[in-house]
């Protein structure tokens, strides 16, 4: 009996033991699931020292190899927004995370966590893992509590990098209603070409933009695809007036090196004219003087020779004179 009992109080004892492990590792979890939010600090910024790092060490390297150039608001303020970017490639990143000092929760697909290297970098900046065809429920509960909590997030609306020759793909649902459902600003961004080495690169950063008509109201399908489409259709909008930017300062370029190269001649011209109306007044001036030094001698020589004519003369009438007086 004594056996049976000590046998009973060790099965309620891994019993309990076994308890206290599984509300542990049920607390563990709750933790790592409220791990995605960092607190404020004393300002009311939200600050990730890890990103801050990453944005120290790799933006400088990017300026170098792959530069960029901002277009429109190049600071966002703090609080809470939902980036959007079309999507390149991986060092897309750097665009948004650049313009705050603020942590940006980046969306980026499950298989990106599942790498040992961008894995653990992606969890270090609590980046938010998602399915590639955007319908992830877990994935939006993250954002919009980062949303609420007045951080950031960055969306790639297209799901994945475009490695075609149009402008930018269709877009999956999401973007739009986080920012509906939280009150968050969109801040639409569009890189207007795709990035090359050593390659200036135009990032284009529009007014934030709120769909504030549908605050508060339950959408349907179709109303959340129109919401997207608008968004697209704005990202599209910003990058015609870019290129229309673009072409106005080639074609103002092109008509200021004309007038000057215009101006450059005339100059050109007066110059030359000078040059010559200074040669011709020196040849004039020359043959002046000339003419002035030979007009003496001439002079000269005609009076020497008027008074040789008039000595003749005199010696001349001289004898006859005399012979008419002599008796």
């Amino acid at each position: 009996m004594e056996e049976k009992k000590e046998n009973v109080t060790s099965a309620d004892t891994k019993g309990e033991q076994s308890a206290k492990t599984q509300t542990n590792t049920m607390k563990k979890k709750k933790k790592k699931e409220k791990s995605i939010t960092i607190k404020a600090n004393k300002k009311g910024r939200h600050i990730s020292i890890k990103m801050n790092i990453l944005r120290v060490l790799l933006v400088p390297l990017s300026r170098v190899f792959r530069p960029f150039r901002y277009y429109g608001n190049k600071k966002v303020k703090d609080g809470a927004f939902v980036y959007v970017c079309n999507h390149y490639s991986i060092f897309d990143l750097i665009y948004p995370a650049w313009t705050t000092w603020e942590i940006i929760h980046f969306i980026s697909k499950r298989e990106n966590f599942e790498t040992p290297i961008i894995g653990g970098l992606a969890r270090s900046i609590k980046a938010i893992s998602a399915n590639r065809d955007g319908n992830d429920v877990r994935a939006m509960l993250d954002s919009m509590k980062c949303l609420k909590n007045g951080e950031k997030i960055c969306i790639f609306p297209e799901g994945r990098r475009n490695n075609t020759e149009a402008e930018i793909l269709p877009f999956h649902h999401g973007a739009a209603v986080l920012s509906i459902k939280t009150k968050a600003p969109i801040i639409p961004m569009m890189i207007y070409k795709r990035p090359r080495w050593f390659r200036m690169t135009h990032i284009l950063i529009g007014d934030p933009i709120e769909f504030s008509e549908y605050y508060g109201k339950k959408m349907s399908e179709e109303e959340m695809a129109a919401v997207d489409d608008r968004l697209r259709e704005y990202m599209l909008n910003m990058r015609k007036e870019h290129a229309a930017f673009l072409a106005n300062k080639k074609a103002a370029k092109k008509k200021s090196e004309a007038e000057e190269e215009k101006r450059y001649n005339e100059e050109k011209e007066v110059e030359l004219a000078d040059n010559a109306n200074a040669a011709n007044g020196t040849s004039t001036s020359s043959n002046n003087a000339q003419n002035a030094a030979q007009a003496p001698t001439q002079t000269g020589t005609a009076t020497a020779q008027t008074g040789t004519a008039t000595a003749a003369a005199a010696q001349t009438d001289v004898p006859a004179s005399a012979a008419m007086s002599m008796p």
